[in-house]
């Protein structure tokens, strides 16, 4: 019994070695968008480690970086560049936005960002460093992309990679994660998601990605 536990850790480990260092842009994405979300929390309504908000954005991440599979390796640093940056561009818009209204943005509510303007000076002083560090986060990500091209890693990756079974595995995962959030949903939470009548109430309880 020792032998076989010890042998099937041994395998567990090597694989999950493999698995880190064959799927380090992916990785990085999701810790990344996850790690932009959390801030985004903090920032805003105090709640960065609530399991509920932080499972949703983990489940939807995992989801949407899963579709990167079905893109050849050294192309998928496009694909998910571009998500994070949908990413980053929503929070530092909603970090800017709850400062003026203490709650969060929608493509109609942003017209009243015009108005904004009016007071002048004032405006500007309720900016903060913390409303921008977001972007770091695309940059980051950037310089990394740059120094696995340099490397041999995506020439490695392209040769060993399983792409739909790759694909297949990560979206069951996401949604493994997502059931926690589905199970969850009660009348009131389905009520308050559709008519989106109380945004801080919904990025509180199911994250800034599905909002």
């Amino acid at each position: 019994m020792k032998k076989k536990l010890a042998k099937f850790f041994k395998r567990t480990r090597k694989n999950f070695s493999k698995y880190l260092a064959t799927n380090r842009l992916y990785l990085i994405f999701v810790v990344f968008c996850l790690a932009e979300t959390i801030l985004l929390r903090a920032f805003t309504i105090g709640n960065p480690f609530s399991i509920e908000p932080l499972i949703c954005d983990l489940a939807l991440i995992i989801i949407i970086g899963s579709f990167g599979y079905f893109i050849k390796p050294s192309k998928q640093f496009r694909y998910y560049f571009i998500w994070m940056l949908i990413i980053t561009i929503a929070c530092v818009v909603n970090s800017i936005y709850y400062v003026f209204y203490t709650s969060f943005a929608s493509f109609s509510l942003l017209a009243e960002i015009r108005f904004v303007g009016e007071v002048g000076d004032s405006v500007v002083e309720k900016f903060k460093i913390k409303d921008f560090i977001y972007i770091l986060f695309p940059l980051i990500y950037f310089v990394i992309n740059k120094s696995l091209k340099n490397g041999s890693y995506y020439h490695f990756v392209s040769k060993i990679e399983k792409s739909k079974r790759m694909f297949f595995s990560t979206l069951a995962a996401g949604i493994v994660v997502l059931i926690f959030t589905v199970f969850n949903i009660d009348g009131t939470d389905a009520s308050r998601l559709i008519k989106q009548w109380n945004r801080e109430y919904i990025v509180q309880r199911f994250g800034i990605v599905l909002y």
